[in-house]
């Protein structure tokens, strides 16, 4: 996982109907999380479905 702080005014556009920023510290951050998928093929088929 990754977390990066971000000027709010970049993740305004981004946020859904109803919903507001959170702050921790004064500053916002945008989180990228990696998932590994140990099956990938189960999700192929799943798609083609």
């Amino acid at each position: 996982m990754a977390n990066y702080a971000v000027h709010p005014d970049v993740l305004i556009p981004y946020l859904p109907q109803g919903t507001e920023l959170d702050s921790y510290n004064n500053k916002f951050y945008v989180s990228l999380v990696g998932f590994m998928f140990k099956k990938p093929a189960s999700l192929i088929s799943l798609s083609r479905s």
